[in-house]
């Protein structure tokens, strides 16, 4: 469960990437709030 974590941060990062690059800034929003939901389960869960 603690991988969750670093995969969420990993998401997050992912789609900030991907939005201020402008290469899919739908996709990096989307991947972005992925992110955002993995962190709230893992703080959740903990």
């Amino acid at each position: 469960m603690r991988n969750i974590h670093r995969w969420a941060i990993f998401f997050i990062a992912l789609g900030i990437a991907l939005w201020m690059a402008g290469v899919s800034p739908q996709l990096g929003i989307i991947i972005f709030v992925i992110g955002l939901v993995g962190l709230a389960i893992a703080w959740v869960v903990r």
